[in-house]
């Protein structure tokens, strides 16, 4: 299976920028897996500072997004709050630049 690489967005309260720092780590070395509990999940679509999104829930739902979108890269891991009390709406807080490390599933 093709790797794909998206805009990884994090939920990530409460978080000192050390612990940010650590968990995008862990999370690029652990691959899609390390995501799937819901502290953090992928979404396949360009955003911005301030953008309301709704995050792909699996696999599938991911790989329809980017294919909808043309997404073939992810430029930023984004910090994200709860804008609306809809569980998987979220509000961009601060998106932190892409490292060199693609962040594709294991």
């Amino acid at each position: 299976m093709a790797d794909i690489d998206v805009l990884l967005l994090v939920d990530l309260p409460e978080q000192t920028p050390y612990q940010e720092v650590e968990f995008f780590q862990q999370m690029e070395e652990e691959g899609w897996q390390s995501v799937e509990d819901g502290q953090a999940l992928f979404a396949a679509y360009p955003a911005s500072i301030g953008d309301s999104v709704i995050l792909a829930q699996c696999e599938r739902e991911l790989r329809q997004a980017a294919e909808y979108s043309g997404v073939k890269g992810w430029d930023a891991v984004c910090l994200l709050k709860d804008s609306s009390g809809n569980p998987n709406r979220f509000t961009i807080i601060k998106q932190v630049p892409k490292t060199s490390r693609r962040v594709t599933r294991s």
